[in-house]
């Protein structure tokens, strides 16, 4: 016998469908909110190393670069 279980059953079922749908779909975003933040991360980092990064000097002596003279 049903005692009309079946129906309260589909509606149980269909709520934890749209739950879990919901869930899915914000995990989702956080991950790509999360994925542009490190992107920006890095790029600002890389930035910052690039503008840090310092050449070391080259002596010029006699019209020639130490660094290229043998």
């Amino acid at each position: 016998k049903d005692l009309g279980l079946a129906y309260v059953h589909e509606r149980v079922q269909k709520s934890a469908k749209k739950r879990r749908d919901a869930q899915l779909r914000d995990i989702g975003q956080q991950r790509l909110a999360d994925m542009e933040k490190h992107s920006l991360e890095l790029g600002v980092r890389g930035a910052m190393e690039q503008g840090s990064q310092l050449r070391p000097p080259t002596i010029q002596t006699a019209g020639c670069l130490v660094k290229s003279c043998p």
